[in-house]
């Protein structure tokens, strides 16, 4: 009994700390679009704007968090930690900001790459 136990808290241990894929949404305050997801069970709302690397370096500047999402394993939305942002520059996955009303990413910070495989927002056709 015990061991049923254990193995059923094991299942359910990590959903306080959930990834969902984002999905297209609207700022309350500023009416922008942006996406809305869960990184690691923490709420958060992204700006749509797809970042290269400078844009990441503002965002960091700017102590706004970045995320990662719809690299080949999975299409969850993940903060970007320093081990992350070191590293290449992901070639099959999207790095968003965190959205502040009433900022817009010029264009040389936005990542202007086209993806082999189009990526999609859980169905939804992209926001911008």
């Amino acid at each position: 009994m015990a061991g049923r136990l254990a193995q059923r808290r094991a299942r359910r241990a990590p959903e306080h700390l959930i990834c969902t894929p984002p999905r297209a949404a609207q700022c309350p305050k500023c009416r922008a679009k942006v996406l809305v997801c869960h990184s690691y069970g923490e709420p958060v709302q992204l700006d749509a704007a797809h970042i290269n690397r400078q844009g990441e370096r503002i965002a960091l500047i700017m102590g706004l968090g970045t995320y990662q999402w719809g690299d080949t394993r999975d299409e969850k939305c993940r903060r970007r930690n320093a081990g992350m942002i070191g590293r290449e520059w992901p070639s099959t996955a999207w790095i968003h900001a965190d959205h502040l009303c009433g900022w817009h990413w010029d264009k040389d910070y936005r990542d202007v790459r086209v993806q082999s495989a189009p990526l999609h927002y859980s169905g939804v056709a992209p926001p911008f």
